[in-house]
C-alpha cells in the first residue's frame, strides 16, 4: 500500500511540474491576450496550484514518516525472530554435542547398560532445562 501510494504521489508530482511551467508562461501572456481583468482569474488559478502543491508535499512527508515507522516495526520484528532462533540454536547446540559425542564408536564412550543411557538422557534434559530457565530469567525467552 505504501509503495502504490508513493508511486501515485510521484506521478502527481511529475504532472504538476509540467503544469507549473505552463501556468507561469500563460500567466505572463494572459493579460496581453485577454485583458487586465483576466489577471484576477489567473491569480486564483495560481493560488489553487499552490494549494495543490502544498497538499502534495504534506502527503509526501506523511508517507515518508509512515514508511520509516513501517521499516522500524519490520526491523524490530526481524530482530525478535532472530533472537528467538539464536536462543533455540544455543539450547540445541550443547544437546547435539552431547549426543554426537556418545554416538561415536569408542570403547570409552559406550552406552552398554540402560542406566548409562538414562544418565546421558537425564544430563541432556538437565542441560536443556537449565538453559531454558537461564534464558527466561534474562527475559530473552
Amino acid at each position: 500500500l505504501l509503495s502504490k501510494t508513493s508511486r501515485t504521489l510521484i506521478d502527481i508530482r511529475s504532472a504538476l511540474r509540467s503544469h507549473k511551467e505552463m501556468l507561469r508562461s500563460f500567466s505572463q501572456m494572459c493579460s496581453k491576450l485577454y485583458g487586465a481583468e483576466f489577471q484576477n482569474y489567473m491569480s486564483v488559478i495560481e493560488g489553487e496550484y499552490g494549494h495543490i502543491e502544498q497538499a502534495l508535499e504534506e502527503n509526501r512527508q506523511t508517507l515518508i514518516d509512515l514508511r520509516q515507522t513501517n521499516d522500524s516495526l519490520l526491523s524490530t520484528k526481524t530482530n525478535s525472530t532472530m533472537q528467538r532462533l539464536t536462543i533455540v540454536n544455543v539450547i540445541m547446540l550443547p544437546l547435539g554435542l552431547v549426543s554426537w559425542i556418545f554416538a561415536m564408536d569408542s570403547k570409552y564412550l559406550s552406552l552398554n547398560t540402560p542406566l548409562q543411557l538414562g544418565l546421558v538422557f537425564a544430563s541432556m534434559a538437565f542441560i536443556g532445562i537449565f538453559q531454558v530457565a537461564y534464558f527466561r530469567s534474562k527475559k530473552w525467552l
